[in-house]
């Protein structure tokens, strides 16, 4: 139902919420017509949903570039069946591809396609068929992973069988560490091990080595050391081995009858760090001490035991905690892990003999001369426990909040450092600072508390903090901000050396120098605002992003509504890096971090910067040299630019192009300049075959408010100029960035897919909808149907055969307008809020906190309780103008949403079923707010696109919506439909 929230830790959760937009991403062209020129014989197929699950495409996160640039690799996949992972020559033509199974739900990811450090070998996993998953009850019998090693030179390959996980050795590239899954240990063996064989396979030699009883495993970054965990039956031989990959040299610093895990190497390579799990008799708990391993870079190593029970300052009944991961500081000279309690065993009930008169009478069984009566039995206690749940009004969190983060709130652990030169332990976080996140270099950090706002933020969704610079070298804290409002990209941000932070209060960015304590204002002499006019929640003065520090510590960053500053943390004279961005309505959206091991922004190696005209919604991407102002387009047009990325050792960049015709297929140029590009994908050969869209048009508007929007309206496929067409009308919030767009057909989780409407004749309008707050049910209204005007004027829309459609907020939208004007011949409301009132006070399940925060402080935009805005709750409410509703509706709305309370879509139904108006509700047994069986997803779109045909198109009416469906009928009814 609503985006993603601006707020932090906990409410971040309660914002998080299944958005569905039809194939968007960010969008920039003139507002004229952008027509195909496909062929539109009578050979030339409409889409059907047949022909969906065969579909490909490439996730983003699955592909990846060799480091010479000269190989491309990426995972291809269907909609349904087997996935194959692509090696495609960045030189020429030349192509490999190798069947890879079916991933289920994960899409491979990044990790599962990998290039050598040196680019002559690639690694990708494989799954289980399609096949095999769809016959298989019983998942513990699938196959499991394997893994395929590819000489790139001559794409000679090697399978193995049953991997768990594998690993290139660092920048050495000259080994593969192959780690292999065996079936569980039976249940009943308590002495079973965690750990299974491990592969080294030294690549380019016919040499493999095997490793046994592997838990965990790690290269260094050069890939000099191996590290690896063994955990054996019996603890036999368990704990750390490393072997130096050039000679070949094993040794075991750290081994005993103990438990090992959280192995971690320092970042450089310099040192690593894991756990030792010890039983011990005085504690039920198994207590952990942190070893760490530091040398790595001289001819001798040292080891450093941190052992909880004996060190200074650790608070009583604490001890190390297993869920926190160990790591080396910066610098090597402290490390850093969690502390949590830890239960000490019960006394025991014998009475302690006091000499050996009275242990030898215990032993042969003498009479105690001290033996009370004989206790009197006990009353009987019933072992059923009462089930309850308490909800008291003053908890900082709902109960249901409190459970859903029940197993968080048990393994949180304190943060602490020991400085190991000196011996000196130093809690960092306690009760009173819970959260404290360490700068880089780990000499300072910062601390946020939110004890006095959590029960007020947990009612208005307002949050508030006080913030802490905390020195690790002594623990003391120093409070620097009060009730500072906490909006995500409000928050502190640390310099890469760790000594300054930046930050946003009030419509300005302030630099901090933690050693010196001195604050400035970085912003209050700009010729810029740096608040979020987009903005329209109840959240004041939101803040424009910053966008991070120099690498030099320096300088940071900053975004205002549309161009960038490089603005000196010291407070000196900032550089308006895009002069003429406000005259050119030119976004500048994000920058493009090429380099994933950063430390900040490197101003002597070239800025990217994807930007969106903010008038017509053509992107591009421009250039920044030497962090000097103006920057250099490179691309720019109408069309949707995305994904670049770069070689990490060659000039060569790989971007996507597409808009509403065009593919997103990937393109490479081999200068920074982005020029001279060739496209080395192809991801659509079918597409030629099938109707798609004729392309789309901006639409300018003018709100009810007056304010100046854009709406895209996309042409249904051989559209002729002069004739109106049966159109679509989807909505949330803005969408016109979409306009370059290209909408993949697909099966969605909310049943609207744009491609598969364009390419059975019909156009699909989206527009922007803007909100005045206490009104958002009218600013809809205000917003969509003078936008509808200005798309009827165009002559594309048939203004007698619209239909208006939206999921979650959009739903709420939907069902909203059909109160409000009969312009829609039908409307589709998926997953809808209908009444505002009953809504504040019901729980958001997905989170477990409630709705009245949503309402007061996010997209409900609301700023106030019902009791103080009973008007405005009503007033834009569907629930109480159901009488007003002529508009045939399908409404879709799953029992087990935890978004929007199924009572809100039964609420609607159920009254609007009482004035006997035209409402048939979809409900998907055990779903949430959007679909993820793939049937539940089929079944949707195909009665959405069934229902609108017949009412926009005038195709006979399907049985299930003039007839309904019994439930004793239901399962024959299923069978019945064709299948998927």
């Amino acid at each position: 139902m609503f985006k993603r929230s601006i707020f932090p830790s906990t409410l971040a959760l309660l914002f998080s919420i299944f958005l569905y937009n039809p194939g968007f991403a960010d969008g920039l062209s003139e507002s004229g017509f952008h027509q195909s020129t496909v062929d539109t014989s009578s050979e030339i197929k409409d889409i059907t949903w047949s022909d969906v699950a065969a579909w490909k495409f490439i996730p983003g996160s699955s592909s990846t570039l060799s480091n010479d640039g000269n190989w491309f690799a990426y995972w291809y996949t269907p909609n349904e069946g087997d996935s194959e992972v692509v090696l495609r020559s960045t030189r020429d033509t030349t192509e490999f591809r190798w069947k890879v199974g079916d991933p289920g739900s994960t899409w491979g990811g990044a990790n599962a396609v990998q290039f050598s450090y040196d680019s002559k070998y690639l690694a990708f996993s494989t799954y289980p068929t399609f096949k095999q998953r769809d016959e298989t009850t019983d998942r513990s019998k699938l196959p499991k992973n394997g893994l395929t090693l590819v000489q790139v030179s001559d794409t000679t390959s090697t399978r193995y069988e049953n991997v768990k996980n594998f690993a290139f050795s660092g920048e050495s590239a000259a080994w593969l560490a192959v780690h292999l899954e065996i079936p569980a240990a039976p249940r009943d063996d308590k002495a079973a091990g965690s750990g299974t064989n491990m592969l080294l396979v030294e690549l380019g030699a016919e040499n493999t080595l095997s490793l046994g009883n592997v838990s965990e495993f790690g290269f260094d970054k050069s890939g000099l050391w191996l590290a690896w965990i063994v955990d054996a039956h019996g603890k036999s031989g368990n704990g750390l081995q490393l072997r130096n990959m050039r000679t070949g040299v094993i040794t075991s610093p750290e081994s005993d009858k103990a438990k090992y895990r959280s192995l971690n190497w320092h970042e450089d390579g310099l040192a690593l760090a894991f756990l030792k799990e010890i039983e011990h008799d005085k504690w039920e708990d198994n207590v952990h001490h942190v070893i760490g391993i530091r040398g790595f870079n001289r001819n001798s190593t040292e080891k450093i035991v941190f052992d909880p029970l004996y060190a200074a300052g650790m608070p009583d009944s604490m001890s190390v905690s297993p869920n926190r991961r160990p790591y080396w500081n910066d610098g090597v000279t402290a490390l850093l892990f969690g502390i949590h309690e830890i239960e000490p065993k019960p006394a025991s009930d014998k009475k302690e003999a006091s000499s050996d008169e009275d242990i030898e009478k215990v032993e042969n069984g003498a009479a105690d001369s001290t033996k009370t009566e004989e206790a009197p039995p006990k009353a009987y206690e019933r072992k059923e426990k009462p089930d309850l749940v308490l909800w008291h009004w003053e908890d900082e969190e709902l109960q249901s909040r409190q459970q859903r983060t029940e197993n968080a709130d048990k393994n949180f652990s304190w943060l602490s450092i020991y400085h190991v030169n000196n011996g000196r332990f130093v809690r960092l976080a306690d009760e009173e600072l819970k959260e404290v996140s360490p700068n880089r270099g780990q000499r300072y950090g910062i601390g946020r508390d939110d004890r006095a706002y959590r029960l007020d933020a947990s009612l208005s969704g307002q949050t508030f903090s006080d913030i802490y610079t905390v020195d690790f070298n002594t623990g003391e804290r120093t409070l620097l901000l009060e009730k500072f409002r906490t909006y995500w990209s409000a928050m502190p941000v640390a310099s890469p050396d760790g000594n300054r932070i930046v930050y946003h209060k009030e419509g300005h960015f302030y630099s901090y120098d933690i050693p010196r304590a001195i604050t400035r204002n970085l912003t209050e002499n700009l010729s810029a605002s740096f608040i979020d006019t987009e903005n329209d929640l109840n959240q004041p003065l939101a803040p424009t992003p910053m966008w991070g520090w120099t690498n030099d510590s320096r300088n940071v960053v900053l975004r205002d509504e549309f161009g960038l500053w490089l603005v000196p943390a010291d407070g000196s004279r900032a550089t308006n890096l895009t002069p003429k961005a406000i005259q050119n309505r030119l976004r500048h959206q994000f920058r493009v971090r090429m380099d994933p091991d950063e430390k900040g922004i490197n101003l002597r190696e070239p800025m990217f910067v994807r930007v969106m005209n903010e008038y017509t919604k053509e992107t591009g991407f421009v250039r920044f040299d030497n962090g000097r102002a103006g920057a250099q387009t490179i691309l720019f047009g109408e069309k949707g630019y995305g994904n670049l990325m770069k070689a990490r050792n060659a000039d060569v960049y790989l971007f996507t192009r597409e808009d509403a015709i065009e593919a997103p297929n990937y393109h490479v140029s081999r200068n920074r300049n982005l020029g001279n590009s060739t496209q080395i994908t192809d991801i659509y050969p079918e597409k030629s075959e099938y109707r798609w869209t004729a392309g789309e048009k901006l639409v300018k508007y003018v709100t009810d408010k007056g304010d100046s929007l854009s709406g895209v309206l996309f042409l249904p496929d051989g559209y002729v100029e002069g004739e109106a067409y049966p159109t679509v009308v989807y909505i949330y919030e803005r969408l016109s960035q979409g306009r370059f767009s290209h909408s993949r057909p697909s099966y969605p989780g909310a049943g609207f897919n744009r491609t598969m409407y364009t390419s059975n004749g019909y156009a699909v309008f989206m527009p922007d909808i803007v909100y005045t707050m206490n009104d958002p049910g009218m600013s809809a209204v205000w917003s969509v149907l003078p936008a509808l005007d200005a798309a009827i004027a165009t002559g594309i829309v048939d203004e007698d055969n619209v239909a208006i459609h939206g999921h979650s907020w959009g739903g709420y939208q939907t069902s909203f307008l059909i109160t409000q004007t009969d312009r829609f011949k039908a409307a589709v409301a998926g997953a809808p809020l209908t009444n505002m009132i009953s809504m504040y006070g019901v729980i958001y399940w997905n989170s477990g906190s409630w709705n009245g925060a949503i309402f007061e402080a996010s997209q409900g935009r609301l700023n106030a309780g019902y009791w103080e805005l009973w008007d405005a709750y009503k007033r834009n409410s569907p629930v109480y103008y159901v009488e007003r509703v002529n508009t045939p509706l399908l409404l879709m709305h799953n029992d087990k949403d935890g978004a929007v309370d199924f009572t809100q879509g039964v609420e609607y139904y159920n009254v609007l079923r009482r004035l006997q108006k035209p409402v048939v509700m979809l409900q998907y047994v055990g779903e949430n707010h959007g679909l993820s069986k793939r049937a539940n997803q089929v079944d949707y779109a195909r009665r959405m696109m069934e229902f609108l045909d017949h009412h926009l198109k005038g195709t006979d009416a399907p049985d299930w919506y003039v007839d309904g469906v019994p439930h004793l009928d239901k399962d024959d009814h299923i069978n019945s439909r064709k299948a998927w």
